[in-house]
């Protein structure tokens, strides 16, 4: 049996669509990060959440251990370059570098989170230094 849980942070807290109302109002603050080859960049305006972490079946499948997000609303996220997606359930998705293999985002596709993107905090240059939310 595969369990369903989430990850604990903005998603426990808020709606995507407050996320987004919230984050309209968040400055012109802006953080670019890549994959480990550089295929893959990601750009994101305005401030970074704290990191999430999930543990269900699915994640610690997918990461080999804990997966850990950074949430952000998708209309503050860019990501370009050679991403691969694939529907690891009938509400998520999940994307890496096709050239590097390393993770790029988990993101609901269904509900009313789908319009976040929990994006890897890996891509982001000095972000272990995160704080975790939960």
């Amino acid at each position: 049996m595969i369990s369903m849980g989430r990850s604990a942070s903005l998603r426990n807290e808020m709606s995507a669509e407050a996320a987004i109302k919230t984050d309209n109002a968040m400055g012109d603050e802006h953080h670019h990060g890549h994959c480990l080859c550089g295929a893959v960049t990601v750009d994101v305006t305005g401030p970074l959440a704290a990191i999430s972490a999930c543990h269900c079946d699915l994640c610690t499948r997918w990461s080999g251990s804990v997966q850990m997000g950074i949430e952000v609303p998708r209309a503050r996220a860019s990501c370009e370059g050679p991403i691969r997606t694939y529907a690891s359930s009938s509400f998520a998705e999940r994307a890496w570098c096709e050239t590097c293999g390393t993770a790029v985002w988990l993101a609901d596709t269904k509900g009313e989170n789908a319009g976040l993107l929990e994006l890897a905090p890996g891509l982001f240059g000095g972000f272990g230094r995160g704080t975790l939310a939960r």
